[in-house]
């Protein structure tokens, strides 16, 4: 499991969803959805909640999304060292909280995002 989110797709990329669900979800979910799609796709966590983006074909992006939907629901067995966020022997299943039906989708802040002018303060830490 890679600690970040692909530079390019990070930057360049569009929102296809934002999810509930824990780092080790996220991360099998999204790499099925990659490979499905055949498009550049991985995430991050926009304040606690996680962010899907794609670079590519966002109608193959979304078909590929909808079709694991069931896969992201499911909950899946985990290893003992495995997410501190999830309890027993199971990670928990995951939820959309958002689809992006359309395509260049920005979704949440993003680190260089230009701040909108009713913004009065930002943590950096």
């Amino acid at each position: 499991m890679s600690d970040k989110c692909d530079s390019e797709v990070f930057s360049k990329g569009h929102s296809v969803a934002m999810l509930n669900a824990c780092m080790h979800r996220a991360e099998m979910w999204v790499r099925a959805v990659a490979w499905e799609s055949g498009q550049r796709v991985d995430w991050h966590y926009t304040g606690g909640v996680v962010n899907v983006l794609y670079l590519g074909d966002h109608a193959k992006v979304l078909a590929a999304v909808e079709k694991l939907l069931p896969d992201l629901e499911r909950v899946i067995p985990r290893s003992l060292c495995e997410c501190g966020s999830c309890l027993g022997n199971t990670h928990r299943a995951g939820r959309v909280l958002r689809l992006y039906h359309a395509a260049n989708a920005h979704g949440p802040y993003r680190e260089g995002d230009e701040l909108p002018p009713e913004v009065i303060a930002v943590d950096t830490h």
